[in-house]
């Protein structure tokens, strides 16, 4: 069987980590011919990619395609050109499929919408890795929160399955569609094989007495790191603290000049994107995540795997689920400095709680196993191309 999985604009971050984790663990098994569809040949960095898995570039090369790559230029750019430029080879695939299954990370429901025009028998797997609903909320105009959503919910009903990465998106997925086409499976989180190297032999951050919150993802508006460089602040006239902001985007030149306004940027450590994740968390003393939109956030997940504590604003919908409703972590509300800050020094007082939160959440990191993520897709897989 020849599996598909999809990922036109590679970005750098949870999607990616899983995708990687993900196609090598379906590799390992020997259980498909597995090749990674992406447009151009971009690195995968959060994760090491299986060097024997094939990566198809979907970059349209040559004469006959000069005047599309003209058009789509024209009339779009950024990720959306990339989806388009990408969905013309694609189409060809589906037209004399190629593939048996296509799991889709970026641009399912366009895959789905061609794979209906092009009379395709590819089974289509939509993966949708935040709360559709939350993340279209963003958008100020009522028009286009109600445009997007719609486009949404059209382009759902074309996919053969769609696979969310926690069951409060599921449910909003099939409660949009009045029916079950969405279930839920666990992002992977598998330490199994990592070592994780001490703290003052990994980063000179570590060698300070001082402790360590950090921070991990793509630096967006959604992620409220303001929030946190504020709280950290507060936080510094009572303990003697450094957070850590792991990851690059679009807000980080704001964030540092936040962080310079505080008068805070000696004790805030912009490290940038990094493959060794675990090293950071681990050797941290709290994690902590102000988004006001999650889908199931790899770095919660991780820092529940290897025993850091946790405090997380509780947006839709991971947070809850990964902490189960805060019994191995703490919630606060969305947008909340004063409660992040009681929560933050809280948890810095208590080390006999630091320990207990630990201890809980470790007993966890067996629903995110990467052997039994991977299986719960093979069942899917198998079960979706038994149907004719």
């Amino acid at each position: 069987m020849k599996i598909g999985i999809v990922f036109p604009a590679v970005e750098y971050g949870g999607q990616e980590k899983n995708l990687v984790l993900l196609s090598n663990e379906l590799y390992k098994k020997n259980k498909y011919d597995l090749e990674i569809l992406s447009y151009g040949n971009k690195n995968f960095t959060t994760a090491t990619i299986n060097p024997n898995i094939k990566r198809i570039n979907l970059t349209l090369k040559g004469i006959k395609f000069v005047i599309i790559n003209l058009l789509i230029s024209l009339i779009t750019n950024g990720m959306v050109k990339m989806y388009l430029k990408s969905s013309v080879k694609i189409a060809g695939y589906l037209i004399t499929n190629k593939y048996n299954t296509l799991i889709c990370f970026q641009a399912g429901g366009l895959i789905s919408f061609l794979k209906i025009l092009t009379m395709s028998k590819t089974k289509i797997i939509t993966r949708e890795s935040t709360s559709p609903i939350s993340m279209t909320k963003i958008q100020k105009s009522p028009f286009f929160y109600s445009f997007r959503i719609n486009l949404k919910k059209f382009f759902y009903n074309f996919s053969d399955l769609i696979i969310a990465n926690s069951n409060g998106s599921k449910n909003e997925i099939n409660n949009l569609l009045k029916k079950d086409k969405a279930i839920q499976i666990n992002n992977i989180c598998d330490f199994s094989n990592t070592k994780v190297i001490s703290a003052t032999k990994f980063d000179p951050i570590f060698k300070s007495s001082t402790k360590k919150l950090i921070t991990v993802g793509r630096l967006n508006a959604t992620k409220r790191v303001d929030i946190l460089l504020k709280a950290t602040k507060k936080i510094l006239e009572t303990h003697n603290v450094d957070l850590i902001v792991v990851g690059e985007g679009p807000e980080k030149h704001k964030l540092k000049k936040i962080a310079k306004d505080l008068n805070i940027s000696e004790k805030v450590h912009f490290i940038g994107f990094s493959d060794e994740i675990h090293n950071w968390i681990a050797n941290s003393d709290v994690y902590v995540s102000a988004s006001i939109v999650e889908g199931s956030p790899n770095s919660i997940i991780e820092s529940v795997c290897l025993g850091t504590p946790v405090v997380a604003a509780d947006c839709n919908y991971g947070p809850k689920e990964i902490l189960n409703n805060g019994k191995i972590g703490i919630l606060v509300p969305i947008n909340n400095t004063p409660k992040m800050i009681k929560s933050i020094n809280n948890i810095l007082d208590n080390e006999e709680l630091r320990k207990e939160l630990g201890k809980l959440s470790k007993k966890q990191k067996s629903n995110y196993s990467a052997d039994k993520i991977s299986e719960l897709y093979i069942k899917e897989i198998t079960k979706l191309n038994e149907i004719n």
